[in-house]
């Protein structure tokens, strides 16, 4: 029999120490784990208690004029309130600061603070005489539902629509909760935007014709006389040249045909990028992955063509915001064929509605979102000499003011109709720019109405295009 040398432990006994070997090894590493979690669970209190007493300090420090529908922070607590409702001008400044304003202008919530809401409501001004004689289509961040109200402010008719019917949506979504744009057929039917999320068609009744929901529209749509309907829409989607990793959320311009179908569509991006104009891309920053934020889209007809071959029927203008540019695409070689950038020096900085005018003008509305005056402005100009031929601006007695949003619309008599969205408010205003009519939402919300809603867009309609509202009145 062998003889078992001096420190040999025979098979059994090595088997022992490799277990023990083993176990020491994973209690080492559970100590390593508990004594990472001690520090992480540590670190973690130390950061919440600092973030929570900053937040108790600023907290106590207005506690007195918390309103009801704000957090504690001051800010508009949007599960407790319905709907688009903005700041109104009379009340105490808004806290946030700017880079806080803009960035809330590129997400769903445009729940900004509260300010009081101003006392007066409906037609305040009315001058028969001056004003352009009509009547008033318009929806608001109040409900999904469009009206048309006399020139004295009485509701005529109301098309409304519950959006459950036909999606399965978070209801808690503000975009379920208003319609961002409408159209009117002359029939009496209704096109309906629910922003970022589709498009319906109502009857006069407010009975559903179509729905459409195979893209997201969003902001605008034009119709054609053909019937087509040029509508905005957005899709996420990967794009190499800026990030091989992130999704992006990238404009179009679809065409729908008979029933809400889809018949063609036209990738803004790459109207751009296959343009003497691509060099504009090189301004893009996208906000939370969003490219272009496209706000307006204006099928041309034709009938100032002899102005310019750029307005030739079927070209398209349109109003891209993230880029500080209104462009006008040629559909048929799916390219821009002319664009005008804005900025701190330019016609506008950060803008909505431009509109091609019978003498070949564009009139645009200048929110100056990106700027810091807190003063808009409408702007009737040259597109070739960028001359400005007219403009209207707000005084101290008439203050003129939408960060977001808003419209214009020159009428017959000369006279420009313009909706101050965030306030509510829409106005008449002559070529001298005297103030002949004004509306302010009556829809209100919160604790003794404070809130008011987003006058999304008014706009005025002549008697003979809605007949059928004549006969129902009878």
């Amino acid at each position: 029999m062998r003889r078992r040398r001096r420190g040999d432990l025979g098979k059994s006994g090595r088997a022992d120490l490799g277990k023990s070997r083993r176990r020491g090894f994973w209690i080492w590493m559970c100590l390593c784990v508990f004594l990472v979690c001690v520090v992480s669970y540590f670190v973690i209190s130390v950061v919440s208690k600092r973030r929570s007493s900053s937040q108790v300090g600023s907290a106590t420090a207005g506690k007195s004029s918390v309103h009801p529908l704000l957090s504690p922070t001051g800010k508009t607590d949007q599960s407790k309130l319905r709907g688009r409702f903005r700041i109104a001008r009379d009340a105490e400044e808004a806290t946030d600061s700017r880079e806080d304003e803009i960035r809330k202008l590129f997400t769903l919530g445009y729940l900004q603070g509260y300010h009081k809401a101003p006392a007066v409501q409906g037609v305040t001004v009315y001058d028969a005489n001056l004003a352009y004689d009509g009547l008033n289509l318009y929806n608001s961040g109040h409900a999904a539902e469009a009206s048309i109200m006399d020139m004295e402010g009485k509701v005529l008719h109301m098309w409304r629509y519950d959006i459950g019917k036909i999606w399965r949506i978070n209801p808690l979504n503000e975009a379920t909760s208003h319609w961002r744009r409408v159209h009117l057929y002359e029939n009496g039917d209704i096109l309906a935007i629910y922003d970022g999320l589709g498009m319906i068609r109502l009857d006069k009744d407010s009975n559903l014709v179509w729905h459409f929901k195979e893209r997201k529209a969003h902001h605008h749509m034009q119709v054609a006389e053909d019937g087509k309907i040029y509508v905005l829409t957005e899709r996420w989607g990967r794009l190499p040249e800026l990030s091989r990793d992130r999704m992006y959320l990238a404009d179009f311009i679809t065409i729908l045909g008979r029933g809400g179908k889809i018949m063609k569509e036209y990738s803004l991006l790459e109207s751009f990028a296959n343009s003497p104009y691509s060099y504009i891309l090189s301004k893009l920053r996208p906000r939370s992955g969003e490219l272009f934020h496209t706000n307006t889209v204006q099928l041309l007809d034709g009938s100032v063509a002899h102005i310019s071959p750029l307005f030739k029927k079927g070209n398209v203008l349109v109003c891209v915001l993230f880029l500080n540019t209104i462009a006008i695409v040629d559909l048929e070689k799916n390219a821009v064929v002319w664009a005008l950038e804005g900025g701190e020096d330019g016609l506008w900085n950060g803008m909505h509605e431009p509109v091609l005018l019978e003498n070949g003008n564009i009139l645009i509305f200048d929110n100056d979102s990106f700027g810091t005056s807190e003063k808009s402005k409408v702007v009737e100009f040259n597109p070739f000499t960028q001359e400005v031929v007219w403009r209207y601006e707000g005084d101290e007695e008439h203050p003129f003011y939408s960060f977001s949003c808003g419209t214009n619309q020159r009428l017959a008599n000369g006279n420009t109709l313009i909706t101050e969205s965030d306030n509510g408010r829409a106005f008449e205003v002559t070529r001298e720019g005297q103030i002949v009519w004004e509306y302010v939402s009556p829809h209100r919300a919160g604790e003794d109405n404070a809130l008011i809603a987003t006058l999304l867009h008014v706009e005025r309609i002549d008697y003979d295009f809605v007949e059928w509202l004549a006969l129902e009145e009878q």
